[in-house]
C-alpha cells in the first residue's frame, strides 16, 4: 500500500475535461496533490501530563502544529510504514477544559482537525471539612489517567494553601489548612511526586473557598474552640504598639496545635507552627508563640485546634498576653564573641532591632547583667531577604531558612543555657533585618 504524504494545497482540476480520464489534465495531476485532508482518531489530553496524537498522514518536519494555548508541541515522529506521524504534547497542569483542534501548517498553507483533542482533569479529589478560611481539609486525590496509579504525593499549593505535617496525619488523606487571608472562589489542585514536574491536575473548580469570621484575637483569657472533626478555632487581631506577643493554647488531655499569621494570612505569611509534639513523639496539651512585633499596626491570625485533625479541637483554650516595649536599635561591628553585643537592656523585656549586610555576624551575650539570668526565655523574629543563620548557646546550629520570614522561636532555652550565654545571627548573600526578643522567664 503506498503511504500519503501530507499535502496543504490540493489540486483543484479544471472543469474542462476534468470528468475525461485520458484529458491532458487527468494525466498530468499530481496523485500526492490529490491526498485527502490530513485526519486524527479522538485523543484525550491530560492536565499536568504528556501524551502523542497521531496523524493519518506523513507530515514534513517543516510543519508546525497548533494543539491551542498552553499545551506544548514536541516532536514529530513519521511511521513511514503506517504513513502516519505521532505529535508529541505536555499540557499545562491551567490548560483550559474541552475539546481542541489541530491546526497544522507548513508554509502559506494550513488545515485543521476539527475537536480532534479533548483535554481533561487528570485528577480528581474527595474533600471532608468546610473550605472556609482558616479551616482543615482532608484530601483523597485519584489519578484520572487510565492505567497510571496517584501515589502518595504531597500537593504543589498555592499561596492559600498549607499541608499539615505528617506527624499529625494519622490517616491516608492528605490534611489541608487554608489560610486565614486566602482569596475567595473556586481553584484547582495540582499534585506532583518528588521533585518531578507538576503531573496531576483537577479542574478549575476543583476547591471553592469561602469567607468566614474569625474571633477576636484579645488580650487575656479567650474563648473556647470548637469540638467538631476538622474544625478550628481561627483568631484575628491587630497589635497597635510594638510590642513581645505571647499567645498559649492549652486542650487538656488532647494535643494542642496552632499556627500563626501575620501581614495579609497568606500562605506566604505564615510566622510559625507548633504541633503540640513532645520531644520523643508523646502529645504536649498547649502550644505556645513569643512573636517580637518591632513596629504597631501588626495583623495577626491564629488558627488553633486539637492536632489530630479528625478528632476536632475538644474545648481548646486560648490565652494572649502582650508586653508593650520600646525597641532598640543595635549597631553594627559586633562580629566575634570578643566584641559581643551585651543585652544590657533588657531588665525585663526588650525587642532589639538591626541590620545585618551580606555575610556579617551579630553576637548578642545573655547574661547576669541584663537581668535576665539562665533561665531566660528568648525568641526570634527576623524578615529576611537572605538566608539567615541563628545559633545559641555553644554555637550549635537552632534553625536556618532559605530566605522570606524566619519562624519565631519560643521558649527554646528552656532553662538549658547558663548564662553568660551567646546568640549568634549570620547574614546570607542578601542584607537581613531582624528583631529579637528577650523577656525574664
Amino acid at each position: 500500500m503506498m503511504s500519503r504524504t501530507f499535502a496543504l494545497a490540493f489540486a483543484t482540476l479544471a472543469a474542462c475535461g476534468a470528468s475525461s480520464p485520458t484529458s491532458p489534465d487527468a494525466r498530468d495531476a499530481d496523485p500526492i496533490a490529490d491526498a485527502p485532508p490530513p485526519n486524527a482518531a479522538p485523543t484525550v489530553a491530560y492536565l499536568a501530563r504528556a501524551g502523542t496524537i497521531a496523524i493519518d498522514q506523513l507530515l514534513p518536519q517543516t510543519a508546525a502544529i497548533d494543539l491551542g494555548p498552553d499545551i506544548a508541541v514536541g516532536a514529530l515522529t513519521p511511521d513511514v510504514s503506517a504513513g502516519t506521524t505521532a505529535v508529541a504534547f505536555t499540557v499545562a497542569p491551567t490548560a483550559a477544559l474541552g475539546p481542541r483542534d489541530v491546526i497544522i501548517t507548513d508554509g502559506a498553507t494550513r488545515a485543521t482537525i476539527a475537536g480532534a483533542l479533548t483535554v481533561r482533569p487528570s485528577m480528581a479529589v474527595a474533600i471532608t471539612g468546610t473550605p472556609e478560611r482558616g479551616q482543615l481539609l482532608a484530601i483523597d486525590a485519584t489519578s484520572l489517567v487510565p492505567d497510571v496509579v496517584h501515589g502518595a504525593a504531597p500537593f504543589q499549593l498555592d499561596p492559600d494553601l498549607l499541608v499539615v505535617p505528617d506527624s499529625l496525619v494519622g490517616t491516608e488523606h492528605e490534611q489541608v489548612l487554608i489560610a486565614p487571608g486566602a482569596t475567595l472562589g473556586p481553584r484547582r489542585l495540582i499534585n506532583t511526586v518528588l521533585d518531578l514536574p507538576p503531573n496531576f491536575a483537577t479542574g478549575p473548580d476543583a476547591l471553592a473557598i469561602t469567607d468566614a469570621t474569625p474571633r477576636a484575637l484579645v488580650i487575656g483569657d479567650g474563648d473556647t474552640g470548637p469540638r467538631e472533626p476538622y474544625a478550628t478555632a481561627a483568631y484575628h487581631g491587630e497589635i497597635a504598639q510594638p510590642a513581645i506577643v505571647a499567645i498559649d493554647g492549652t486542650a487538656p488531655g488532647r494535643r494542642a496545635t496552632g499556627w500563626l499569621f501575620h501581614g495579609a494570612g497568606r500562605a506566604a505569611d505564615l510566622l510559625g507552627y507548633r504541633n503540640g509534639v513532645g520531644p520523643w513523639g508523646d502529645d504536649r496539651d498547649f502550644f505556645s508563640f513569643e512573636v517580637p512585633v518591632a513596629a504597631g499596626g501588626e495583623p495577626l491570625d491564629l488558627i488553633a485546634y486539637d492536632g489530630v485533625v479528625a478528632r476536632g479541637g475538644d474545648g481548646l483554650a486560648l490565652r494572649v498576653e502582650v508586653i508593650p516595649v520600646t525597641p532598640i536599635a543595635q549597631t553594627p561591628g559586633h562580629g566575634t564573641l570578643g566584641t559581643a553585643q551585651p543585652a544590657d537592656a533588657c531588665a525585663t523585656a526588650c525587642i532589639l532591632t538591626g541590620t545585618l549586610q551580606p555575610g556579617e555576624t551579630q553576637v548578642f551575650v545573655v547574661g547576669p547583667r541584663d537581668g535576665l539570668g539562665g533561665n531566660a526565655e528568648w525568641t526570634l523574629g527576623l524578615e529576611a531577604e537572605s538566608g539567615v543563620d541563628v545559633h545559641v548557646g555553644g554555637g550549635a546550629q537552632l534553625f536556618e531558612n532559605g530566605g522570606g520570614v524566619v519562624r519565631p522561636r519560643e521558649r527554646e532555652s528552656d532553662g538549658n543555657y547558663t548564662a553568660p550565654f551567646p546568640i549568634i545571627l549570620r547574614a546570607g548573600t542578601l542584607p537581613v533585618t531582624y528583631a529579637l526578643s528577650l523577656r525574664r522567664s
